[in-house]
């Protein structure tokens, strides 16, 4: 009689049977003459006690892993419970211990169970695969979908988190060649970028300003200027999570749009030392070397290199730039449940030239026929960024059940720059009514920011249920200056635009600073209780203080305005629900709040203005197909944001201050709602696909400023349909050396207001491809191409004034990439 087979795998062979096959356990020269009992990585498990072969899927799933079993062998037996943090040889020996079985290790580095001193051979079957295998840590895994996320303290499965969350894999990165923050904002779904080009490029979902940002998990409070241009190279990370809607429940003060969690790379336990090596369009070069091993016999120590060093030209004239990035880490096994990770990440951006304020329309809303080269920056033009960043991170197994987490970081970030602007109402016909004008600044900023939580499973009404429990803090400061340039105080009038020459400009004197202190506390928690067999609730709430204080200085006279503005106790509650509908389909809902403070806004009295407040309902579908390689969501959605800022017509301006204007009121209300689908993973043998489409529908619904406005977009540079799409192929067969993608970005069709008139930008749709040939199993060669079709577009739309650029036209990279 012939057994089935099991092969709990990454599922890329899903569906192919083999013919029956012999294979001698002992006989066989793949297996290891030792079981198992080797120090590797360690995971974060959590799985139930229950039947024999639903744990080793189970195992499989959560670790990455492949592990090979017989079906008569498994039969019949029952595994004990792990939640705990074990490596897969120490979860397998638990496993084992009490089955009369024994686990062992292949050369290929799969896991075969198996009854010990079985000297018949073993008739296999046909092989099937019943788990996708795919752990949390992306980085060894060939898939664009993971099998869990951690953006929310507990590592669970896509499909039980009632909110939208994307991941951008590590597979991803590598395929798209993606090296930026910024190239990672235009490979999310749903995600747009507005505002100036160099460092103030911000992303922007459904609807509302992505201002949150998470470093594994540890949130970043923005207010300080810190994440404007902190990360702008993605060396330090292995994957990107981006979750949508309010996130206050663990970040704190923020906008609804949602928060992005970079996750850093870890090392491994075995010596591996790669190169990537890459060369494009307008001398784009790029150089990355990555080390990383144990450190000692028993490998309880571990490090990791990683630098790179790129020097790149623009598609426009007079710009280029230079980025240097470094990233160490070192783990330690203090026991087989506690480790320890210290580490420091350093970036250095050289920006020359390079557009800070894009270019000007016609005054009627026609487009300029600009050639794509032009550049309108000042050959004196330029931006550097320093950013240093250390951090400690501890994680404690205290028993099966309970595990808890300290995490400290501390960022450190120096700017400066001369920017300048040249724009206008331009006439159509003598395309005079421009100008041009520069500042300069510095920012001397930094700040600490810690996290620790405690997670665990208990038992009650004979089901599990889960809490999270935890605090984290922030300190940060920041010291601003602004400065005069020559002939800053005269703003030129040019003729004709068309045939202006910028000028060059330099730093004079300081005319204001801007000193300011943010202290945020909070405490957070979190209870996800199984009510029902298939449903879990899901409750929780944050309740946090806020503390700003700014004090700007009018240089020279020294004259001083200090606002501030303090948040006590606010609770931002969380209630979710996940409803299994099968073993891989759930269905969820949740309610979620943020809070936003608007220190820009002053009020007649001095003070900053209050807080807004953002509630985000979403409903949602979400499925985990073949095994887990496949992750889908639908999502339907509302956000309501209260509080807007609002000019306070009371009184006029000047607004009791020497440097604001405008006196302001929180007032305005506005309401985003709109539909989300995506597809991630393996859809067949070789194929690894990410698509996504979103409807996005934003309007006013009170606008004390301008009463008009109400029923109408409000964030008019947010297209309202937009679709991601990009598909890798590894060749089957004798050609399975080579690798073909395809991708699109398409979008609808956006506009902006100012002075009266309306800009439009046009819909478009970008294709891309990539091929790449494996020369050995260790030296890869990889070509890719944006843009095909050498589309003429604009990026980004802005008023008719300025803040518009084109896309870059057709341009390939070629990539080297070696891993020993």
């Amino acid at each position: 009689m012939k057994n089935a087979f099991i092969d709990c795998s990454n599922g890329e062979n899903m569906g192919k049977n083999t013919s029956s096959l012999r294979l001698s356990l002992l006989a066989s020269g793949l297996l290891l003459a030792s079981t198992v009992h080797a120090k590797s990585a360690v995971y974060s498990l959590d799985i139930p006690a229950q039947a024999l072969d639903k744990t080793l899927n189970a195992l499989a799933a959560q670790t990455g892993s492949r592990i090979l079993f017989a079906t008569d062998v498994a039969e019949g037996r029952q595994a004990v419970a792990l939640h705990a943090q074990l490596s897969v040889e120490q979860a397998l020996e638990r496993i084992v211990g009490n089955t009369g079985l024994v686990a062992q290790k292949t050369a290929d580095g799969s896991y075969l169970i198996a009854a010990p001193n079985k000297s018949d051979a073993l008739e296999l079957g046909a092989t099937t695969i019943q788990a996708a295998g795919l752990g949390i840590n992306t980085e060894d895994s060939p898939s664009y979908t993971t099998g869990a996320v951690s953006i929310g303290k507990s590592e669970r499965p896509l499909k039980d988190i009632p909110q939208s969350i994307s991941v951008l894999t590590a597979q991803r990165i590598k395929d798209q060649n993606i090296q930026t923050l910024d190239d990672v904002y235009n490979n999310l779904p749903g995600v747009i970028t507005y505002g100036y080009m160099v460092g103030d490029n911000q992303p922007y979902a459904r609807g509302f300003q992505i201002d949150n940002y998470q470093i594994n998990g540890i949130p970043l409070p923005n207010g300080n200027s810190i994440t404007s241009q902190n990360w702008a190279d993605l060396v330090p990370y292995e994957r990107v999570e981006l979750l949508k809607g309010s996130a206050g429940l663990f970040q704190g003060a923020g906008s609804p749009g949602g928060a992005i969690n970079l996750v850093r790379k870890r090392a491994s336990s075995d010596f591996h030392i790669s190169t990537t090596t890459s060369a494009g369009r307008w001398d784009n070069y790029r150089q990355q070397i990555d080390v990383q091993g144990p450190l000692n016999e028993d490998k309880s120590v571990r490090g990791r290199l990683v630098t790179s060093y790129g020097d790149r030209g623009y598609f426009y004239d007079n710009a280029k730039t230079e980025r240097s990035s470094t990233y160490g880490v070192l783990e330690f096994d203090l026991s087989p449940q506690t480790l320890i990770s210290a580490g420091f990440s350093y970036q250095n951006v050289n920006n020359r030239g390079v557009m800070d304020f894009g270019l000007p329309a016609y005054k009627t809303g026609a487009n300029i026929d600009w050639k794509r080269s032009t550049n309108l920056s000042s050959p004196s033009d330029y931006n550097d960024v320093e950013t240093t960043q250390v951090f400690l991170e501890a994680k404690h197994q205290i028993n099966d059940d309970w595990r808890m987490s300290l995490t400290t970081n501390y960022t450190k970030l120096n700017l400066d720059t001369i920017y300048s602007n040249t724009g206008g109402l331009i006439d159509p016909l003598t395309h005079g009514g421009g100008y041009n004008w520069a500042e300069s600044r510095s920012e001397n900023n930094y700040q600490y920011n810690t996290d620790a939580y405690l997670n665990g499973h208990f038992e009650l009404l004979e089901r599990r249920h889960e809490v999270i429990l935890g605090a984290n803090v922030t300190h940060a400061k920041r010291d601003s200056g602004r400065y005069e340039t020559q002939e800053y105080e005269e703003t030129k009038s040019i003729p004709s635009i068309i045939d202006f020459i910028p000028p060059r400009y330099d730093r004079l004197a300081r005319y204001r600073t801007v000193k300011s202190t943010l202290d945020q506390q909070g405490v957070y928690g979190s209870l996800r209780m199984n009510v029902l067999e298939p449903l879990d609730v899901i409750v929780g709430a944050r309740v946090s203080w806020w503390d700003y204080s700014q004090d700007q200085i009018a240089e020279p006279s020294g004259v001083s305005k200090l606002s501030g503005q303090k948040t006590n106790a606010k609770v931002v509650p969380f209630y979710g629900l996940v409803y299994a509908l099968t073993q891989n389909w759930s269905a969820y809902g949740s309610y979620s709040e943020i809070f936003s403070p608007q220190t820009d806004f002053m009020t007649y009295a001095g003070d900053t203005l209050s807080p807004r407040s953002g509630e985000t309902y979403e409903l949602g579908l979400k499925g985990e197909l073949y095994g887990g390689a496949l992750n889908t969501s639908f999502a339907i959605y509302q956000t309501n944001f209260n509080g807007r800022a609002q000019i306070d017509k009371s009184y006029a301006s000047p607004c009791n201050s020497p440097f604001t204007t405008l006196c302001h009121i929180a007032g305005g209300k506005v309401r985003s709602e709109g539909f989300e689908a995506e597809v991630n993973g393996r859809v067949m043998t070789g194929l690894q696909l990410s698509a996504s489409y979103t409807y996005t529908r934003s309007r006013y619904l009170e606008n004390p400023d301008d009463v008009s406005l109400e029923g109408r977009s409000f964030l008019t540079q947010m297209p309202a349909h937009a679709a991601r799409v990009w598909a890798n192929y590894t060749l089957p067969d004798e050609f399975a050396k080579w690798q073909v993608g395809a991708g699109a970005r398409i979008q609808s069709g956006t506009y902006m207001l100012g002075s009266g008139m309306k800009h439009e930008g046009s819909g478009y749709a970008l294709y891309n491809a990539r091929i790449a040939y494996d020369i050995t199993k260790s030296v890869s060669l990889s070509m890719n191409v944006e843009n095909i079709f050498d589309r003429v577009y604009y990026a980004q739309t802005g008023p008719v004034e300025s803040q518009n650029y084109y896309g870059a036209p057709r341009n390939m990279t070629f990539t080297l990439r070696t891993n020993f």
